[in-house]
């Protein structure tokens, strides 16, 4: 898998996910052709559960991890 995700891994904290919201990751999964993100919001504590492509995963930006 041609991605980012080798720098994105559980208990990385990233933007670009929610809106207004950094989200924890909880897992990376593969998911068809997609990567299934699951992670929760660090304010809000909902977990946020999402099918992203290769250019999605790539937009994160990693604030802490």
């Amino acid at each position: 898998m041609a991605t980012n995700t080798h720098q994105l891994a559980p208990g990385d904290i990233v933007s670009g996910l929610e809106p207004n919201e950094l989200v924890e990751i909880q897992r990376l999964v593969p998911f068809g052709s997609k990567t299934l993100l699951e992670g929760v919001g660090t304010l809000s504590r909902r977990v946020v559960k999402r099918p992203l492509t290769n250019d999605e995963l790539a937009a994160l930006f990693k604030v802490r991890g």
